[in-house]
């Protein structure tokens, strides 16, 4: 893997709705095989920028290049199916469905088969389905889920619900990984343990990530690069030490307080 290489590559790329300018030019670019971190207040645009490059929403200038080519105006499944994945603040399980049956809802785009060939359950469909729940279990045993594969995703601590929510992105195994604040309304010890799952995910499985998150520890420590987005423009990037002491970056987002730089 050439870890020197963009995987993604934002260029100019302008987002609006109706007045508002949600993202404006904003340029950064993701390196196969790191983990980029991107903060910025409420409202900032962080949102709107992995809504853009999942495809979502569309943009109204510049460019979004992932793996050399450029991807936008593309479905969202036809940009899944390039290689990229998300998850979402909001979760979206489904409470009264065990964990496995959560899981594998993420493979009804990869099984093969149509309404015609489900119905008559022919051997081509049957092999297919028990494919997607061998890898289902995979991921799930790879995530530390393999006790509660049979529970309600409702009865789940809120933190095994994130990791579940990552496992069905990982069930279409993405070459970028897109997460939404994935630490959010967690506890240290679920946040140590998504950190730690994260870690894993990039250096043994070789996905590249793309973060937002409020949490400043968290992105600070599992960070290769920051970048710092307000009013949908990018106002600082590099080493998250080098961003987190930026002045500009204290005063946009952070706050001051005896000159240091403060979570809010």
């Amino acid at each position: 893997m050439n870890r020197m290489s963009p995987l993604l590559e934002v260029q100019k790329v302008t987002v609006r709705f109706g007045g508002l300018i949600a993202l404006d030019d904003l340029d950064f670019q993701v390196e196969e095989g790191s983990i980029y971190g991107l903060i910025g207040p409420n409202g900032a645009g962080k949102s709107t920028l992995l809504n853009v490059v999942s495809g979502l929403y569309k943009t109204e200038g510049g460019s979004i290049c992932f793996g050399g080519k450029p991807i936008n105006g593309l479905k969202p499944h036809k940009i899944a199916q390039l290689g990229i994945a998300r998850t979402f603040q909001t979760l979206g399980l489904f409470p009264k469905m065990t964990v496995l049956e959560n899981l594998l809802i993420g493979l009804h785009r990869q099984l093969r088969g149509n309404v015609f060939t489900g119905s008559l359950r022919n051997p081509s469909i049957k092999k297919s389905e028990a494919s997607g729940q061998k890898k289902a279990l995979e991921i799930l045993s790879y995530l530390g889920l393999s006790d509660v594969v049979q529970r309600k995703a409702g009865d789940l601590p809120f933190g095994h619900c994130k990791l579940l929510e990552m496992g069905r992105a990982l069930l279409s195994e993405p070459k970028l990984l897109l997460l939404d604040e994935p630490t959010s309304g967690l506890s240290a010890d679920e946040s140590k343990m998504i950190t730690d799952v994260i870690s894993r995910i990039r250096s043994e499985r070789e996905i590249t990530i793309l973060i937002i998150e409020h949490n400043m520890p968290f992105i600070q420590s599992i960070s290769n690069k920051l970048g710092v987005i307000n009013f949908g423009i990018k106002i600082a990037e590099g080493k998250p030490e080098e961003v987190l002491s930026n002045p500009q970056v204290v005063e946009a987002y952070l706050g001051k307080q005896n000159g240091t730089a403060q979570n809010k």
